[in-house]
């Protein structure tokens, strides 16, 4: 939906002049039944205490390729609004508009493309509303010579009290599914 927070705000600074308006975007299992009673099962005691709880991302991702020069945007699209508070740069990949996850000047990867989904889940089970006083994250781009630059495979470990939260992330191809990218 949006690029940074400011942009984040300005949606829900709109949104909040229309009372009749109901926006919800990213956090689905929020709305799932099924969600709020394992939740509720989870808090009441059922899986004993809590030492741990992890989001997990196990999603290989195709290679976005790899362009030997700036590519062309499509003249109906208005690239500086596009790139919003960004420089506007060439565009150095193939497909402007999902591929952006994986560069740095306008994406962080799968911790912030599929790991807030996961995240919420994890930290609503710990009963945590709030960020981490710190954060302990490492990984790397690997299986893949293109021009992607962000992680597609991390680790992040938040120290949650009374128990922590580790994300996991996992974006190397599957045997099966290899893209043209032996298996190690």
């Amino acid at each position: 939906v949006c690029h940074n927070m400011m942009e984040g705000r300005k949606l829900v600074d709109a949104a909040a002049k229309n009372p009749n308006l109901i926006i919800t975007h990213g956090m689905q299992r929020r709305s799932d039944e099924g969600w709020d009673e394992a939740i509720a099962w989870v808090k009441e005691g059922h899986l004993g205490k809590v030492t741990l709880s992890r989001g997990l991302n196990y999603k290989a991702r195709e290679s976005i390729g790899k362009v030997t020069g700036p590519e062309r945007v499509a003249s109906y699209i208005d690239y500086d609004l596009w790139c919003a508070c960004r420089p506007v740069v060439p565009l150095m990949r193939d497909k402007l508009h999902y591929d952006w996850h994986w560069q740095w000047a306008y994406g962080n990867g799968d911790i912030g493309n599929q790991g807030p989904h996961q995240m919420d889940v994890a930290r609503w089970a710990l009963g945590q509303e709030t960020l981490p006083k710190r954060v302990m994250s490492l990984g790397g781009r690997w299986g893949y010579d293109d021009d992607g630059q962000t992680p597609n495979n991390q680790l992040a470990f938040f120290p949650y009290e009374p128990a922590p939260l580790l994300f996991d992330n996992r974006g190397l191809p599957m045997k099966d599914m290899n893209w043209g990218v032996e298996p190690v």
